[in-house]
Protein backbone atom coordinates (compact mmCIF):
# COMPACT_ATOMS: atom_id res chain seq x y z
CA UNK A 1 0.00 0.00 0.00
CA UNK A 2 1.13 3.27 -0.89
CA UNK A 3 1.81 5.90 1.81
CA UNK A 4 -0.16 9.13 1.51
CA UNK A 5 1.17 12.16 -0.03
CA UNK A 6 0.17 15.83 0.83
CA UNK A 7 -1.99 15.71 -1.91
CA UNK A 8 -4.50 12.39 -0.71
CA UNK A 9 -3.75 13.12 2.85
CA UNK A 10 -7.55 13.63 4.17
CA UNK A 11 -8.94 13.16 0.66
CA UNK A 12 -11.38 10.08 0.72
CA UNK A 13 -10.24 7.17 -1.53
CA UNK A 14 -11.76 6.30 -5.08
CA UNK A 15 -13.76 3.05 -4.61
CA UNK A 16 -11.54 0.18 -6.48
CA UNK A 17 -13.08 -1.83 -9.22
CA UNK A 18 -13.17 -5.29 -9.21
CA UNK A 19 -15.37 -6.04 -12.07
CA UNK A 20 -15.56 -4.15 -15.71
CA UNK A 21 -17.75 -6.79 -18.11
CA UNK A 22 -19.50 -6.42 -21.44
CA UNK A 23 -21.88 -8.61 -22.41
CA UNK A 24 -24.98 -8.95 -25.03
CA UNK A 25 -27.45 -8.77 -22.43
CA UNK A 26 -28.20 -9.02 -18.67
CA UNK A 27 -30.76 -11.72 -17.07
CA UNK A 28 -32.17 -10.78 -13.97
CA UNK A 29 -33.17 -13.46 -11.81
CA UNK A 30 -36.18 -11.94 -9.86
CA UNK A 31 -35.93 -14.13 -6.93
CA UNK A 32 -32.74 -14.09 -6.03
CA UNK A 33 -32.18 -10.59 -7.67
CA UNK A 34 -28.66 -12.08 -8.92
CA UNK A 35 -28.03 -10.93 -12.73
CA UNK A 36 -26.68 -13.57 -15.21
CA UNK A 37 -24.34 -12.64 -17.84
CA UNK A 38 -25.24 -13.85 -21.70
CA UNK A 39 -22.20 -13.61 -23.93
CA UNK A 40 -19.11 -11.85 -22.86
CA UNK A 41 -18.07 -9.87 -25.18
CA UNK A 42 -14.04 -10.01 -25.84
CA UNK A 43 -14.65 -7.90 -29.31
CA UNK A 44 -16.97 -6.71 -31.10
CA UNK A 45 -16.55 -8.69 -34.77
CA UNK A 46 -18.37 -6.84 -37.86
CA UNK A 47 -18.07 -6.69 -41.44
CA UNK A 48 -17.31 -2.58 -41.67
CA UNK A 49 -16.71 0.48 -39.31
CA UNK A 50 -18.94 2.13 -38.17
CA UNK A 51 -21.24 -0.98 -36.69
CA UNK A 52 -24.66 -1.12 -35.05
CA UNK A 53 -24.81 -3.67 -31.40
CA UNK A 54 -28.25 -3.57 -30.96
CA UNK A 55 -27.69 -4.50 -27.50
CA UNK A 56 -24.67 -3.75 -25.04
CA UNK A 57 -24.84 -4.80 -21.38
CA UNK A 58 -22.17 -3.50 -18.66
CA UNK A 59 -21.72 -5.25 -15.52
CA UNK A 60 -19.59 -3.75 -12.65
CA UNK A 61 -18.30 -4.58 -8.77
CA UNK A 62 -16.94 -1.71 -6.83
CA UNK A 63 -15.06 -1.51 -3.41
CA UNK A 64 -13.53 0.54 -1.01
CA UNK A 65 -16.17 3.21 -1.35
CA UNK A 66 -17.23 5.87 1.51
CA UNK A 67 -21.03 6.85 1.82
CA UNK A 68 -23.22 7.70 -1.09
CA UNK A 69 -20.79 8.27 -4.55
CA UNK A 70 -21.79 9.77 -8.09
CA UNK A 71 -20.63 6.82 -10.78
CA UNK A 72 -20.30 7.68 -14.44
CA UNK A 73 -19.54 5.18 -17.03
CA UNK A 74 -19.13 6.44 -20.50
CA UNK A 75 -17.82 5.20 -23.93
CA UNK A 76 -15.81 7.60 -25.59
CA UNK A 77 -14.75 7.14 -29.17
CA UNK A 78 -11.06 7.36 -28.99
CA UNK A 79 -10.27 9.28 -32.16
CA UNK A 80 -12.81 11.74 -31.65
CA UNK A 81 -13.65 11.92 -28.24
CA UNK A 82 -17.10 11.96 -28.87
CA UNK A 83 -18.94 9.66 -25.79
CA UNK A 84 -20.76 6.62 -27.61
CA UNK A 85 -23.01 6.14 -24.58
CA UNK A 86 -23.11 6.83 -20.78
CA UNK A 87 -24.97 5.81 -17.43
CA UNK A 88 -25.14 8.39 -14.22
CA UNK A 89 -26.08 6.72 -11.09
CA UNK A 90 -24.92 7.04 -7.09
CA UNK A 91 -23.82 4.22 -5.41
CA UNK A 92 -24.63 3.82 -2.04
CA UNK A 93 -21.59 2.11 0.40
CA UNK A 94 -22.88 1.15 3.51
CA UNK A 95 -19.12 -0.23 4.37
CA UNK A 96 -15.84 0.28 2.60
CA UNK A 97 -15.19 -3.75 2.39
CA UNK A 98 -18.68 -3.80 0.72
CA UNK A 99 -19.52 -4.63 -2.91
CA UNK A 100 -21.22 -2.99 -4.96
CA UNK A 101 -23.00 -4.28 -8.07
CA UNK A 102 -24.65 -2.41 -11.00
CA UNK A 103 -25.30 -3.12 -13.96
CA UNK A 104 -27.13 -0.97 -17.09
CA UNK A 105 -27.87 -1.54 -20.60
CA UNK A 106 -27.16 0.54 -24.15
CA UNK A 107 -29.29 -0.14 -26.86
CA UNK A 108 -28.66 0.65 -30.45
CA UNK A 109 -24.70 1.59 -30.08
CA UNK A 110 -22.63 2.63 -32.80
CA UNK A 111 -19.11 1.42 -32.54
Amino acid sequence: MQEPTEQTKGKIPDPYVLSFIACDEIIVDMASKRPTLVNILHEVAASSFPALHPKLGIFTELTNGHGKLPLEIKMVDTATETPVFGFKADVQFDSPIGVATLWFTAYNVVL
